[in-house]
């Protein structure tokens, strides 16, 4: 099976109410806030050091049981920017699913740059417009 090596989209940035622990490197985060700036329709984005799924491509990936990755809660809010240059786009639900796995070895693993590495079947549930798409090679 083949593995990728993926850079989502950013869509904004950690909200202020965010919970940390920068002692690590990636932070550990035990409460998550973000603030969308704008949105390109992607069901999965990146807020460094976390990622961001729509509820309904999360609860995709648990029906096929893709392994490697929990799902947790996220805070979310739309930025006056995106309320300015989007009007009328509505974001779904999401989720902050951890990466849990072993990248090349799981379905969802994290490289040791800290990308997000994903397996052929989890690549193929997923709509990809705006994301960097690599060929991941351990090493």
């Amino acid at each position: 099976m083949q593995f990728f090596e993926l850079q989502p989209e950013v869509a904004g940035g950690i909200g202020s109410r965010t919970q940390l622990d920068r002692s690590c490197h990636p932070p550990l985060v035990s409460h998550l806030h973000c603030r969308f700036d704008g949105w390109l329709g992607e069901e999965l984005i990146e807020e460094f050091p976390v990622f961001l799924a729509t509820a309904r491509v999360a609860e995709t990936f648990t029906r096929q049981n893709l392994t490697g990755f929990a799902v947790g809660n996220v805070e979310v809010e739309q930025s006056q920017l995106f309320h300015d240059v989007h009007p009328h786009t509505w974001l779904p639900p999401f989720v902050g699913p951890k990466v849990t796995g072993r990248p090349g070895v799981d379905d969802f693993g994290l490289s040791a740059r800290y990308r997000l590495v994903v397996s052929e079947r989890a690549l193929s549930l997923m709509t990809l417009a705006h994301f960097d798409v690599s060929l991941y090679r351990a090493g």
